[in-house]
């Protein structure tokens, strides 16, 4: 007869017949590989990348090239300035010591003859001094006794402010370089001016 295996101890055989398996024996999943979308949006962030990075680099070169002109510009101004300030004040110096070089000696001069003196002596001043455009003998009443420049004789300067400061400071001793300003010529000038009514104008360059 046929020996059935049923129960409780035929299911223990077929239990004890089967192969174990061990927790390490489950076979590994095949790597993911990325779909062309994500190939694609990975491509375009590097790309972006690339270009963020060439268009900082570019930005950093044109900030380096600017300020290296700057500085340059910077520099060359610095030494324009040094030069216009070493020029102008030598024109002072002279026009001062010219100044008070006709003040001294009028008074050794022959009364009727000052002015004509005066004016050969501005005359001979302005051509050797580069800068000076006028020089002007001024009595108390601002009036033009004597200058390099015929036109001006006569001419009242009493409301000039550089005329108006001698007269209100008389300190011999004392230089007056006033503002800038459009003189009677019509050109921008700044006048240096001694006690003594002597004035001389000078030019600007602007």
């Amino acid at each position: 007869g046929v020996t059935r295996r049923g129960g409780p101890a035929g299911r223990r055989a077929r239990l004890l017949h089967q192969p174990r398996t061990s927790p390490d024996s489950t076979p590994a999943a095949a790597p993911l590989r990325p779909g062309p979308a994500l190939r694609a949006r990975h491509e375009w962030l590097l790309a972006g990348a690339v270009l963020l990075l060439v268009g900082l680099f570019g930005s950093w070169n044109r900030y380096t090239e600017r300020q290296a002109v700057a500085d340059e510009q910077g520099q060359l101004l610095q030494a324009q300035a040094q030069a216009i300030d070493e020029n102008l004040s030598r024109q002072l110096a002279g026009a001062a010591a010219a100044l008070r070089g006709v003040r001294s000696d009028l008074a050794s001069w022959p009364a009727d003859e000052r002015m004509p003196r005066a004016s050969s002596r501005f005359q001979a001043l302005s051509d050797a001094m580069p800068g000076v455009r006028t020089m002007l003998l001024l009595d108390r009443l601002g009036r033009v006794q004597a200058s390099n420049r015929a036109e001006l004789i006569g001419r009242d300067f009493s409301a000039r402010a550089y005329f108006q400061r001698t007269r209100d400071q008389p300190d011999p001793k004392r230089l007056l370089l006033s503002a800038p300003f459009v003189s009677a010529l019509g050109v921008y000038s700044v006048n240096l001016t001694v006690a003594g009514a002597v004035a001389v104008n000078l030019a600007t360059t602007c």
